[in-house]
């Protein structure tokens, strides 16, 4: 089996205790994580340095939720090449189609398998990943 690909990758996350969780789950695996906490932050982010990835929260506070951030990442050309994934406790089927029509290149549902985020992540580094909805396995 070969190592994961080392990427750059952007977490977009409110809640500090799960922006730290996912940070670590990722930097565990080898890859190199900024945080922020609101949509301005993280275009600013991507405008500057395009993540290779950017993991963002659907519900941000400050005027700019994820899916906004997501149209405004997918509108600008310095950013149309970031692969989006959201990660969101909105589990409706309206949430994740809007979030896909948005431009996400997945949709993570919370509470999500660390496992199947890292191999999504994995996948999208390398250019493999397909738009995907990510469910929540009711039983492992």
């Amino acid at each position: 089996m070969t190592a994961p690909a080392r990427a750059r990758l952007l977490v977009v996350e409110d809640d500090p205790d799960v922006g730290e969780a996912l940070s670590l789950l990722l930097e565990d695996e080898g890859h190199d994580v900024e945080l922020v906490r609101t949509g301005a932050e993280a275009l600013a982010a991507c405008r500057t340095r395009p993540p290779d990835v950017a993991l963002v929260d659907v519900s941000l506070p400050g005027g700019m939720d994820g899916l906004e951030l997501t149209r405004a990442l997918g509108e600008d050309p310095r950013t149309r090449e970031v692969p989006v994934l959201l990660v969101s406790a909105r589990a409706h089927e309206d949430d994740v189609a809007a979030g896909l029509a948005a431009g996400a290149h997945a949709y993570v549902v919370k509470p999500f398998r660390p496992d199947r985020l890292l191999s999504l992540v994995a996948s999208t580094v390398v250019g493999e990943g397909q738009p995907d909805l990510e469910r929540r396995a009711e039983t492992d």
